[in-house]
């Protein structure tokens, strides 16, 4: 071991803890990297390094015993998501219409539309897995009551989850082959048949009923964010209301995490433990405290229960457990190791999620916060300033920076999430979380437990105390949406700069040495990476669709879908127009044989709009038979008067997520690549 080391991991022995879930990270990351699905007998190979791993003696030299230790954490979390991977259903092949026979797992309703979560039913004689349904209706004729655990029988017409609409955009076969959805589709509502459960204590039954009782106590703007912040459901939230919390940095609040966790576990805690004190006061020694503790665990747990049970709940919920389980066994409660066990036990069970938004900007905010504040508590300043006693306008003050510097610890940490995943990020968010979470914590959550209890033992909980408050919140996130500065829309990034950033925030977060500065010259490199260049013409495999991007402005063939949306996002033009009709010719075929006889004709025809010119044909043999198969699509310049192309089946690759559509393009692309002797991205035609 090099001399250097040794010092460095003596120091640094109490944090090497913090490390496992990175670790087991690692190992997931790596399963995810491929595009092509790795062998399975590499998942076995895993298991025998965690175990080479767990059986490493004590005795073992320092470096040897930490690496070998490692490696069984990267092993495992590898093999932990392949098996996972590999014992999950693959998607079926063919569509299927006709009536739908199953119980309802799910409902959630949203303006004008109900969308159904079946668990497996039967479809014309034929046994069909889990399927997801939408169903519209009209605002005259509201939907019938439909409880989790009903049996339906309705008129379906539904397929096999689709591929993304083009590359980079959002991957939703990935996300159902992990969640277990089959199918995909649409229904009648004038063929339902409802038989209604019998048993009506299930969780997702009350979730349910308390859903329907706070609609009929609150106004629909309201009532929805009210069952948002009790049953997690956020289905009933307005597109407009759920942009201006998205765009005020304060969509956070609407999803139930460590803030509302923590307030309901410190109001239980609380009251019990001083209710406890004057009914026990005869018995000074009566343990009060860890009594509180139990029953705040029990509480806490029921909660999550009823908000749905996210992975930010359960991140929160078990952090709330370890804090109360150090509080009855006497010991510090807080720390960084907690968290690492919550991530222990999240990726333990869902190693999947590692991906997904809600656990990444989840635990990049709670790691920031509970790093920064024990790095700030070393410091006998930091608690001269926010420890010593004073007057009640000191206090407020205190009070008030400490919540404007934790707003902004972890809008830094959640940053580089939400520019990855939503492509955009708020700088407003700050102010706007100074006034919001006080309200949030002092007012609406303790009212919110209020309501759940009331509505829980048949009372009668007085509307208007919480309305107003909600009402005040939902004000907050339209100011701060509606002030037109402060909010941006990044786009795409660079490949590999989100891995730039985590590396060097998790070596200044973890580390306690002078090496945690290391962290900082790896962050700024992911800063200095080139941005990805701009298509020429992006089209979409699946809702017929067409974008040509120029001087930064697009033009499209059809405005206001949802593939304009997403290229909006990810290519962030100036200006969106229309793509005239001549421009394509008019062809009523696919939108692959559009976008070639569009790149063909386009460059001899007059240009549709002030400037909109294309120098760069594709040859002639080059056709429509060619990107029917690739799903969607998009087209670069490549040197002069050449044309590279980056498909779907390119992108997303061949895993077992990839449905029947996306595994039958990347047989046929190679079929004619050796045709058309064509390479992957950045080979010429």
């Amino acid at each position: 071991m090099p001399k250097w080391l040794e010092p460095f991991l003596h120091k640094e022995q109490h944090q090497l803890f913090l490390w496992a879930p990175v670790l087991l990270g690692l190992g997931i990351c790596l399963y995810f990297a491929p595009i092509v699905e790795p062998p399975s007998f590499y998942a076995y190979v895993a298991l025998i390094l965690v175990t080479l791993g767990v059986f490493i003696p004590s005795q073992a030299p320092l470096a040897l015993g930490y690496g070998a230790r490692a490696m069984a954490f990267v092993a495992a979390g590898y093999a932990l998501i392949s098996i996972m991977a590999v014992y999950k259903p693959a998607f079926p092949t063919v569509p299927l219409k006709g009536r739908l026979r199953a119980r309802v797992q799910q409902v959630d309703y949203f303006e004008n539309k109900i969308r159904l979560l079946f668990e497996p039913g039967s479809l014309r004689g034929k046994a069909i897995g889990p399927a997801r349904v939408n169903f519209r209706y009209k605002a005259s004729a509201p939907p019938p009551r439909i409880l989790p655990g009903d049996y339906v029988s309705v008129w379906v017409n539904v397929t096999p989850p689709p591929q993304a609409i083009s590359p980079k955009t959002y991957d939703f076969q990935k996300r159902a082959f992990f969640a277990g959805i089959q199918y995909t589709g649409y229904g009648s509502l004038r063929s339902l048949k409802v038989r209604h459960y019998k048993h009506k204590h299930t969780l997702n039954t009350l979730r349910s009923q308390l859903a329907h009782n706070i609609e009929a106590l609150l106004p629909p703007p309201q009532a929805s964010v009210v069952k948002a912040l009790t049953v997690g459901d956020k289905s009933g939230i307005t597109p407009t209301v759920r942009e201006y919390f998205a765009i005020s940095g304060l969509a956070h609040i609407l999803a139930i995490s460590g803030l509302h966790m923590s307030i309901i576990a410190s109001v239980i805690f609380l009251l019990l433990n001083r209710l406890l004190a004057l009914l026990l006061w005869r018995w000074p020694l009566a343990p009060t405290r860890k009594i509180a503790a139990v029953v705040t665990i029990l509480f806490t747990g029921f909660y999550l229960c009823i908000s749905g049970g996210g992975i930010p709940a359960q991140r929160a919920f078990v952090m709330t457990t370890l804090i109360m389980l150090a509080i009855m066994a006497e010991r510090s409660a807080i720390n960084l190791r907690t968290l690492a066990l919550a991530a222990l036990f999240i990726l333990g069970l869902y190693p999947q999620e590692l991906l997904f938004p809600s656990f990444q900007m989840s635990f990049a905010a709670v790691l920031a916060l509970v790093s920064v504040w024990e790095f700030l508590n070393k410091s006998p300043r930091f608690g001269a300033v926010f420890y010593r006693r004073g007057s009640l306008l000191y206090k407020v003050m205190i009070y008030v920076v400490g919540s404007a510097l934790t707003s902004l610890i972890a809008s830094v940490a959640t940053a580089p999430f939400s520019v990855l995943h939503f492509k955009q990020f708020s700088l407003v968010g700050v102010v706007a979380n100074m006034l919001a979470i006080p309200l949030a914590t002092v007012v609406i959550m303790p009212l919110c437990f209020l309501l759940v209890v009331t509505l829980l033992i048949g009372g009668a909980f007085p509307a208007v105390l919480l309305a107003a408050p909600i009402n005040w919140l939902i004000n907050i996130a339209s100011f701060f949406a509606n002030l037109g500065i402060g909010h941006y829309t990044t786009g795409a990034q660079p490949a590999g700069w989100i891995s730039l950033i985590v590396v060097g925030g998790l070596c200044m977060l973890l580390w306690r040495s002078r090496l945690r500065w290391v962290g900082a010259p790896i962050v700024a490199c992911a800063f200095l990476l080139p941005r990805p260049p701009l298509p020429l013409l992006v089209v979409a495999g699946t809702n017929k669709n067409i974008m040509r991007i120029q001087d930064n402005q697009a033009y499209v063939l059809r405005q206001n879908t949802y593939a304009t949306k997403q290229w909006q996002e990810i290519y962030t033009p100036r200006q969106v127009a229309k793509l005239p009709s001549e421009a394509t010719g008019v062809y009523k075929v696919g939108t692959a044989d559009m976008a070639i006889r569009y790149l063909k004709t386009a460059a001899l025809a007059a240009p549709p709009a002030p400037g909109l010119t294309l120098s760069h044909t594709v040859p002639a043999d080059i056709g429509p038979s060619f990107f029917d198969v690739c799903g969607g699509f998009e087209l670069f310049a490549s040197g002069e008067r050449g044309i590279s192309f980056l498909t779907n089946a390119h992108y997303y690759g061949q895993r077992l997520w990839n449905g029947y559509d996306l595994r039958k393009c990347n047989a046929k692309i190679e079929v004619l690549q050796k045709h058309h002797k064509l390479g992957r991205e950045g080979e010429d035609f």
